[in-house]
């Protein structure tokens, strides 16, 4: 669900694109390469509550060296709530009196700065829920393989009217 709107004040335009996506999971699968091997590179947090003799009550693998062969497969201790609030776009302008650009030769002017990608409130633990980084994006949607974030990109903009 998007929601957006436009305040106009003055010479003033505010704009803005909120998007809610609540009930979406994820495969955080970067989390099964970043808890199963011990000693190939660093790992996350969670690894310090990995299963041993004292400590079973734990969905961590044992740490191992990678060199020594198990089995591992996908589960549920992967599957994350990806619920989120994303500010997609926002944009405030500022548009110059007809009366003042008219003495220039223009019809309008408007100055403005934008934002994408602004913001993203959720506790999912990786750097985006909104992912796809399976080859098929048509069944791999919601899959997270050291997925990167979306790029927050800043835009400074001038319309000019002749």
């Amino acid at each position: 669900m998007t929601l957006s709107n436009t305040f106009l004040w003055k010479n003033f335009d505010l704009s803005f694109d909120l998007r809610f996506v609540i009930g979406h999971q994820v495969v955080n699968a970067s989390t099964h390469n970043a808890e199963d091997r011990f000693g190939v590179a660093n790992g996350f947090r969670t690894n310090l509550n990995a299963w041993t003799l004292a400590n079973q009550n734990t969905m961590v693998a044992q740490r191992r060296l990678m060199s020594t062969y198990y089995d591992s497969y996908p589960d549920t201790h992967w599957m994350q709530n990806g619920s989120f609030v994303r500010g997609q776009n926002l944009v405030l302008g500022y548009n110059f009196d007809r009366q003042l650009i008219k003495k220039a030769g223009l019809e309008a002017l408007r100055v403005y700065v934008s934002a994408q990608n602004l913001f993203c409130i959720t506790n999912y633990t990786g750097y985006d829920p909104e992912v796809t980084t399976r080859y098929d994006a048509t069944f791999g949607q919601g899959i997270n393989d050291f997925s990167e974030p979306k790029a927050r990109t800043w835009t400074v903009g001038l319309n000019v009217k002749f």
